[in-house]
């Protein structure tokens, strides 16, 4: 076969498989046209001739320029089989305050929904309604592709939101999400301390159906339910998981509530770091498993305040009563004296041994750059 039929007959298999639809012939890209405010089933608002986009149909936001305009989608507005926001700011205004979701997609491709930049614009799709979201129910959410400006990622933001996957190897996902199968974070390819260039964060009351992976240069935050578990390379910094979860990367308890609660296991390789933080007069941030605990990574114990810091005072690390099992090592990053505690019951800590006299002497709120300078003894 001629190289350019081959490519040809690759090229429509593609298309056929992206629309999901009875037949290439009967699919058609239809992009919204102008800046203004409009409804999704105007007609004069999408070319090529005959639109809106139907059921076998792709609708494309490509305005071009960082402009914000918003589309009105009203109750009764039929799904289309795909949608690409490229380089937009879209408001979709749903009018169906009496459905939480409201199915705009109904293709099965993982990018259903695609979120991608054009240029140095970003995607970026947002629901301006605090009552209703966008169903994906057959199909993937998919937010790709950089701008090369970190300042400028592909934007998520919505209230409830269904679908079958969802992938994020670039920009941030924020949504109230149930999610049927796995959730994606990241880029397989990227290696130990890589710039987070994806993050998901999961509102209150979010399920994952299958696991969640976390690359090296992926973010989880939020609150979720995930019976596969978590499996993270990248960053951890969350408020609740109900589920196991596995870190070779870094878990900071620097959340809203200075604490990260599990509900479930609690595993950390020997690559992992689990970052706790010391507020004020009081020790906070421990993570709280409800379930065992193994942890033979590396802990660093940072103090907001130094000064307040005294010796024989314990910092709760990992609070669980269930079996503990710790082989990491303990390293303060303000220069105290710390040794590891397992008590059964109740979790791991550290015992602070010692106060070096700069710390001591330390200015009352003052907070002292972050260097690695002591390390407790390995058990």
């Amino acid at each position: 076969m001629h190289v350019s039929r081959m490519i040809g007959a690759a090229a429509a298999a593609c298309v056929s498989v992206l629309l999901n639809c009875r037949g290439a012939a009967a699919a058609v890209e239809y992009a919204w046209k102008g800046r203004a405010d409009g409804q999704f089933g105007d007609a004069s608002r999408w070319t090529p001739a005959g639109g809106p986009p139907g059921s076998n149909d792709v609708a494309t936001f490509p305005v071009p320029g960082e402009f914000f305009h918003t589309v009105l989608i009203p109750r009764g507005t039929a799904p289309v089989q795909g949608m690409r926001i490229t380089g937009d700011h879209v408001f979709f205004d749903i009018g169906d305050p009496f459905t939480p979701t409201f199915t705009l997609i109904g293709g099965t491709s993982p990018s259903a929904l695609l979120i991608q930049p054009s240029g140095n614009l970003p995607g970026w799709l947002e629901i301006r309604n605090d009552h209703a979201g966008l169903a994906v129910p057959n199909g993937g959410i998919l937010l790709t592709g950089t701008t090369g400006d970190p300042a400028k990622p592909n934007r998520l933001l919505a209230g409830p939101v269904t679908a079958d996957s969802i992938t994020v190897s670039a920009g941030v996902a924020s949504a109230n999400a149930q999610v049927a199968h796995d959730v994606t974070v990241g880029n397989p390819g990227a290696s130990p301390g890589s710039p987070k260039v994806a993050s998901f964060f999961p509102g209150v009351g979010s399920a994952v159906g299958g696991a969640i992976h976390v690359y090296a240069d992926g973010q989880l935050g939020g609150d979720v339910n995930v019976p596969g578990g978590v499996d993270s390379e990248g960053l951890l910094r969350f408020s609740m998981i109900t589920g196991n979860v596995r870190s070779s990367g870094v878990l900071d308890t620097a959340g809203a509530e200075g604490r990260a609660v599990i509900r479930g296991s609690f595993q950390q390789t020997e690559q992992g770091t689990l970052f706790e933080r010391h507020y004020g007069g009081t020790f906070g941030g421990p993570v709280l498993v409800l379930g065992p605990a193994d942890v033979a990574g590396t802990v660093i114990v940072t103090a907001e305040l130094p000064s307040l810091v005294r010796p024989e005072q314990r910092i709760p690390l990992v609070q669980t009563d269930q079996e503990l099992r710790f082989t990491g090592r303990l390293i303060s990053a303000e220069g105290f004296e710390l040794e590891p505690e397992v008590i059964p019951g109740s979790g791991l800590y550290a015992r602070v041994v010692a106060v070096p006299e700069p710390v001591a002497a330390a200015v009352l709120g003052a907070m002292i750059p972050l260097t690695f300078a002591r390390a407790g003894r390995r058990r």
